[in-house]
C-alpha cells in the first residue's frame, strides 16, 4: 500500500521526476510583477513555484531578471556585485533543465546577455563582450532549433541592430567575436517577434517586454520619426496602454518615444499618469525626465522633480546633468548665486559615463555663462515648442551678444535644428551647411550634429550620395561633447544606406 501511495504521488508530481523549463501560470504572473517592478510580489511567487514545481528552472531566470533590472534602474554597487556573483550558479541550475524546451538555451542566453549589457553599461567592455558573445552563440543555436520563438528572435534582433552601430573604437570587439548583423535586419526581427506576441496566445505575456525592445531599437537606431509615431499608437491602445499606466518601466519606453517626437506635453502627462506605488521598486529616472520636460516647457516648478531625483538616486548616471539643469533653471530666473552653487556641485558628485554628464562637467569646468536667450531656445526646441524657440532666437539676434563669437555658431546651429523639426527643410539645410562650414574645426558638437542631420535629411529624400557625404563628414570631425551618441547615429545612418 505504501509503495502504491508513493507511486501515485510521483505520478502527480512530475517536477520531482524530471527537470522542466517553462512558463506556467505562476511564472507568468511573477514575470508580470517583475515588469511592473513589484519585486517583492514576484519573489513570493517565485518561492511558491520552487515549492510547487521544484524541477522547473525558470524561477532562476526570473530571479536574474530582478537583479538585472535593479542594476539598470538603481545602478548601485551592491546590486551590480550581486548580479555578477550569482551568474555562474544560476547558469549551472538552468543547465539542469529540460533541453527539449525552447526556454532551455534561451534562459541561459538571457543570463549572459543581461550580464553583458550591465558590464557594457559601466565600461567593462572586454568582459561584457565575452558575455554577449556567449549569449549570441546560444541564441543562434536556439534559433536553429526553434526558428519562430519570439524571445530568441527579439534578442537576436536587438544584437543584430546594435552590431550595426558599434563605434570604430569598439569594432575590435565585434570583429573578435565575429558578430554580424545590421540595423534593418535587427529591427525587422524584433517586429516579427512583437507580431507573434500579439497574434499567438501562448506568447501574449511576452508582449510588453518585446514592445519595449522594439521601441528602443526604433527610437535609437532607425532615424525615422514616423516609425516612432506609429509605435506610439501601439502604446496608446490597450493592452499596452494599461501597462504604460501601471508599469514605470513600460511608461519609460513611451516617454522616450514622446521625447523623440517633441511631444513634450504628452510626455509630462504620461509620467504623471503612471501609477507608482510603495510596492514597486523606485524608478526615479522618471523624475529626472519629468524635470527635463518641465524645464523644456519653462515651468515654474521644473526644479522640483530634479531635486527629488538628486535626493533619491544613489546610482551613477545623470547626476551631473541634473545639477546642470538646476543651474539653468536658476539662471533663467535671475538667481546667479544658485546658478553658481549648482554648477559647483556638478564637479563634486557624479560620473563621466554618459554623454550628458560629460558635457555638464565640461561646461562647469569652462566657467562660461550660457546666453539666456539661446538657452531658452534650446530647451523650448527640445520640448517641441518651435514657434517659441524661434522667438527666443529672434531676441538673441537683436541683442548686443549676437556679435559675440562664442554664441554666433550656436545661434546658427539652433536655427537649423528648429527649421528642420518644424518642417522648413530648405532653410534648415542652409543653416546646417553654414554651421558645418563655420564649426568643423572647433571642439563643439554643433557642426558634427548639423552634419548628422543633413545626412538624415538627404537619406529621407533618397539622395544617398549626399547622405553618405554628411554622415562621413560627421564621423571625420574631432569633438568631445555627445561624441558617442552622435557618432553612433552617423554610423547607423551609413549602415542603413548600405542596407546593412
Amino acid at each position: 500500500m505504501k509503495i502504491l501511495i508513493i507511486a501515485v504521488f510521483l505520478i502527480l508530481s512530475p517536477g520531482l521526476l524530471r527537470a522542466s523549463t517553462g512558463f506556467d501560470k505562476v511564472c507568468r504572473d511573477a514575470y508580470s510583477d517583475i515588469l511592473s517592478l513589484k519585486f517583492e510580489d514576484a519573489a513570493t511567487k517565485i518561492k511558491n513555484e520552487k515549492k510547487l514545481s521544484p524541477g522547473n528552472t525558470i524561477p532562476f531566470l526570473l530571479e536574474n531578471y530582478i537583479d538585472f533590472i535593479k542594476v539598470m534602474v538603481a545602478e548601485e554597487d551592491q546590486d551590480i556585485q550581486a548580479l555578477h556573483d550569482s551568474r555562474d550558479a544560476r547558469l549551472q541550475l538552468l543547465a539542469k533543465g529540460d533541453n527539449k524546451s525552447p526556454w532551455y538555451l534561451q534562459s541561459q542566453a538571457e543570463i549572459y546577455l543581461q550580464s553583458g549589457i550591465c558590464r557594457f553599461k559601466f565600461g567593462e567592455y572586454v568582459s561584457g563582450g565575452m558575455d554577449i558573445n556567449r549569449a549570441y552563440q546560444l541564441l543562434l543555436e536556439n534559433n536553429a532549433k526553434f526558428p519562430s520563438f519570439p524571445p530568441t528572435m527579439s534578442r537576436l534582433g536587438l544584437l543584430h541592430a546594435l552590431i550595426g552601430t558599434v563605434p570604430d573604437k569598439y569594432l575590435w570587439i565585434a570583429r573578435a567575436f565575429n558578430f554580424k548583423g545590421s540595423i534593418n535586419q535587427g529591427i525587422a526581427e524584433i517586429r516579427t517577434a512583437y507580431k507573434l506576441t500579439c497574434d499567438k496566445e501562448q506568447y501574449r505575456f511576452l508582449m510588453p517586454e518585446t514592445a519595449f525592445l522594439l521601441s528602443y531599437a526604433i527610437v535609437n537606431l532607425s532615424g525615422d520619426k514616423e516609425s516612432v509615431r506609429q509605435i506610439i499608437k501601439e502604446f496608446s491602445a490597450a493592452p499596452l496602454s494599461d501597462w504604460v499606466e501601471s508599469s514605470p518601466l513600460i511608461c519609460l519606453s513611451k516617454v522616450n518615444m514622446l521625447a523623440k517626437t517633441g511631444a513634450n506635453d504628452q510626455l509630462i502627462s504620461c509620467i504623471l499618469a503612471c501609477k507608482r506605488s510603495d510596492g514597486q521598486f523606485p524608478l526615479v529616472y522618471l523624475d529626472y525626465l519629468l524635470g527635463l520636460a518641465k524645464l523644456n516647457r519653462l515651468d515654474q516648478d521644473a526644479h522640483l522633480p530634479l531635486l527629488k531625483y538628486l535626493a533619491s538616486f544613489h546610482g551613477k548616471n545623470y547626476i551631473r546633468s541634473a545639477y546642470q539643469r538646476l543651474s539653468w533653471y536658476y539662471l533663467m530666473h535671475g538667481d546667479t548665486d544658485k546658478y553658481t552653487l549648482y554648477q559647483q556641485r556638478i564637479l563634486l558628485r557624479g560620473n563621466d559615463i554618459v554623454d550628458s554628464d560629460k558635457q555638464a562637467k565640461r561646461d562647469a569646468t569652462s566657467g562660461s555663462l550660457p546666453n539666456v536667450f539661446l538657452l531658452k531656445a534650446r530647451l523650448l526646441f527640445d520640448g517641441g515648442y518651435y514657434e517659441k524657440s524661434i522667438a527666443e532666437l529672434g531676441k538673441f539676434n537683436s541683442s548686443p551678444e549676437s556679435s559675440d563669437p562664442r554664441f554666433k555658431l550656436e545661434y546658427t546651429y539652433r536655427m537649423g535644428r528648429v527649421c528642420d523639426d518644424w518642417g522648413r527643410i530648405p532653410e534648415a539645410i542652409t543653416w546646417y551647411e553654414r554651421t558645418v562650414n563655420e564649426g568643423k574645426d572647433k571642439d563643439l558638437y554643433f557642426a558634427p550634429n548639423a552634419a548628422l542631420h543633413l545626412g538624415l535629411i538627404y537619406e529621407r529624400a533618397g539622395k544617398k550620395t549626399l547622405a553618405e557625404k554628411y554622415y562621413r563628414s560627421c564621423l571625420d570631425m574631432d569633438f568631445t561633447d555627445y561624441s558617442f551618441s552622435i557618432s553612433q547615429k552617423a554610423k547607423a545612418g551609413l549602415n542603413r544606406l548600405k542596407g546593412k
